[in-house]
């Protein structure tokens, strides 16, 4: 039997396996709502590639050429999905694992083991959607330039939103407003304790620009002046010391675009 096949026909146990094989890990994930919106997702992704990837074993293998032709072609299929969802990525890998698990027991019960060219398929097909699911998921995230001369600072904003952003960091704000200019990030970070330009002025500066006014700026520093920052132009203020939670909602408000399935199904 084909594996799609086996997946068409048992797709309800598939996920039910694979649920329970995940439910460990659900205090550090979205819960519940996340795992039962995404796996079946991820598993249609897997089947669809299978198909494709059953197709070839039944034939002579073919050349290099038309081997990676087919693979950018299944890899453009997973990404264009995941853009069309605009699913985020945390735990992709283990939720693959869980699948890809589920259907190897679930093939065994029901048909003794799976051959070897059966073996190589689902491989390759799991392999495939990772491949995609994580250049998806490097085109969906948003660009963010941070200006701070702080390293610690800079860790953190790393540490708290780097899987979630694209992040940029720069030293001073002359070089920020370039870099701006030259192509505008979604969202601007900055201290205003900066070199040659400071933070607020960097504000001024874009906000009164029409090609970069429209770029939300969130501005943080040890110094108390959330008042100043507003009337320089910024949208958002926070002290430090940075705290994970307040920053990353920030950052979400300032950039939120329209909330992503994953987000409509949680709430």
């Amino acid at each position: 039997m084909l594996l799609r096949t086996l997946i068409a026909s048992h797709k309800g146990e598939l996920l039910r396996r694979s649920r329970a094989k995940l439910e460990s890990n659900l205090a550090s994930r979205a819960g519940a709502v996340e795992l039962d919106y995404w796996l079946p997702v991820l598993l249609d992704l897997i089947a669809e590639v299978l198909d494709a990837e059953e197709e070839w074993e039944l034939h002579e293998a073919p050349d290099g050429a038309e081997s990676a032709g087919r693979a950018r072609a299944s890899d453009a299929a997973v990404q264009h999905q995941l853009r069309k969802l605009g699913i985020t990525l945390e735990r992709v890998s283990d939720d693959c694992a869980a699948l890809q698990n589920a259907i190897t027991e679930l093939a065994f019960e029901e048909h003794s083991s799976l051959n070897a060219a059966q073996y190589r398929a689902l491989d390759r097909s799991v392999a495939r959607v990772l491949a995609g699911a994580y250049a998806g998921y490097e085109s969906l995230r948003e660009r963010v330039v941070v200006v701070d001369t702080d390293r610690q600072a800079r860790r953190l904003v790393e540490q708290f939103a780097g899987d979630i952003y694209l992040i940029e960091f720069h030293d001073d704000g002359a070089a920020a407003i370039a870099r701006v200019r030259s192509e505008a990030p979604s969202l601007l970070i900055t201290e205003i304790l900066l070199p040659r330009l400071d933070g607020l002025t960097l504000c001024r500066t874009l906000k009164k620009d029409s090609a970069t006014a429209h770029v939300p700026i969130l501005v943080y520093s040890v110094l108390l002046a959330e008042q100043r920052a507003r009337r320089s132009g910024a949208d958002a203020f926070l002290e430090k010391p940075l705290e994970r939670t307040r920053l990353v909602a920030s950052m979400r408000e300032l950039t939120a675009s329209g909330p992503s399935p994953l987000q409509d199904a949680a709430e």
